[in-house]
């Protein structure tokens, strides 16, 4: 009977350990060296690429994303727009003094990946941002493209279904058991 029981409970802590579900989290960082300068009427493009990350086309699905840019300024009236995809943000008052600086000095600015644009990435594992700058001048410092995939359930049974059958079985197995004993 303690077999059966001590049976019963590890298979019940292997069924709940596989049934919790994860979502990978996948990073691309890319911070400027050169502190690339953008003017007014300046149009700066920098593509984020997943291939190096696990990208397969078909296979990885990422479900949502946040792009972060860090801009640097030395002086103040500057102003400018982020573009991603069909999603825009408003760039003003950069942070002063912070050309030089390492990071986390600067401003941050953050966008949502919305599902235009997750459709973008999901497509080649790609996706590309502009900036333009429209008044004064600031500086290019870095950006973060954070996603999250979604789990490759397809590629492998569902593990709270094999857990769920495992624990069936051996319920009856523990009830014919008892019947055989009486």
């Amino acid at each position: 009977m303690n077999f059966t029981k001590a049976t019963l409970s590890a298979i019940t802590l292997a069924a709940a350990f596989m049934m919790s579900g994860a979502q990978a989290s996948v990073i691309d960082t890319v911070t400027s060296t050169t502190n690339q300068k953008i003017g007014n009427d300046d149009v700066f493009t920098y593509t984020h690429d997943f291939s190096a990350e696990g990208f397969v086309i078909g296979q990885t699905t990422y479900i949502d994303g946040l792009l972060s840019v860090r801009l640097t300024d030395r002086s103040a009236s500057e102003g400018g727009i982020i573009n991603i995809g069909n999603q825009s943000a408003l760039i003003s008052a950069v942070t002063n003094n912070t050309q030089n600086q390492p990071a986390p000095a600067g401003s941050y600015y953050n966008i949502a990946l919305n599902a235009a644009s997750l459709a973008d990435l999901n497509a080649d594992g790609k996706i590309s941002f502009t900036i333009t700058g429209t008044s004064g001048d600031f500086y290019f410092a870095g950006s973060t493209l954070t996603v999250n995939a979604a789990d490759a359930a397809g590629d492998v049974p569902e593990p709270m279904s094999l857990g769920l059958l495992a624990i069936g079985m051996l319920g009856l197995g523990a009830a014919r058991r008892r019947r055989a004993a009486k």
